[in-house]
């Protein structure tokens, strides 16, 4: 995307739902929960890297928010957080 941020993606995406969801199976409505709370993540996530990348939060501010992010809305089974 021409972000800065090149290399490998830090989230594990899982195949299908069905891996998200434990290999448990759910309801479409459930799925699309799923579905819109990554969504939700990822946004919020891309608002953080422009805000580092603008230079309108320190690295420090930006490695904060994620954390807490992840934490919040409990992405932490699908965010890779080891260095590269």
């Amino acid at each position: 995307m021409g972000s800065g941020s090149e290399g490998a993606s830090p989230f594990r995406i899982p195949h299908s739902l069905y891996a998200i969801a434990g290999g448990q199976k759910y309801t479409a409505s459930f799925t699309g929960l799923i579905i819109e709370k990554t969504d939700l993540f990822l946004r919020q996530k891309r608002t953080l890297d422009l805000f580092l990348e603008r230079g309108t939060i320190t690295k420090a501010q930006y490695d904060k928010s994620l954390g807490d992010l992840i934490e919040k809305m409990g992405m932490r089974d699908y965010v890779n957080t080891e260095p590269f």
